[in-house]
């Protein structure tokens, strides 16, 4: 998986603020991250979730495993909405980003309940599925917020922030 910042990481990629020009690819392999000492999957992540990226496999730029915690200790990230793909050909990272920027935003502010604000605590992101998860079956992007200032405490869920 890679995730995106308002452009993406994978994770799968992960995907965060528009404005924010990060494109690492993240995947996930729960096998893996058992071998290096435990973690969660990060394709067991729901909405509502919160965690912190634990293994990331610098080579393959894919998060390996997940540490999910319970929403009101510390945490990088809140899944906010998961949107499933269709189709066996793995669209162009640049048409993941933008459905995930269009989509992920949209969710950030129903997810928070008020309008996205550059000066607020929390920003978008995502997690889209990389060329390895895609051949192994991923089809989600995972909508993601994190503490624009660093780990946060508590859910950000009708927060208005």
């Amino acid at each position: 998986m890679i995730r995106g910042t308002h452009t993406p990481v994978t994770r799968r990629v992960i995907g965060a603020s528009v404005a924010v020009a990060l494109a690492l690819t993240l995947a996930g392999c729960g096998a893996i991250g058992s071998l290096l000492g435990g973690g969660d999957d990060p394709f067991s992540i729901k909405v509502g979730e919160c965690f912190n990226e634990r293994d990331f496999n610098s080579e393959q730029e894919e998060i390996e495993s997940v540490q999910k915690v319970d929403c009101s200790e510390s945490h990088e990230l809140e899944a906010t909405k998961s949107i499933i793909l269709e189709g066996e050909t793995r669209p162009a990272d640049s048409v993941l980003m933008a459905q995930a920027d269009d989509e992920c935003f949209t969710a950030f502010e129903e997810y928070v309940g008020g309008s996205y604000d550059s000066e607020g605590v929390y920003e978008p992101t995502y997690y889209f599925p990389s060329v390895r998860s895609w051949a192994e079956g991923d089809r989600e992007i995972l909508c993601l917020l994190y503490g624009y200032d660093g780990p946060t405490t508590g859910s950000a869920k009708d927060t208005a922030r």
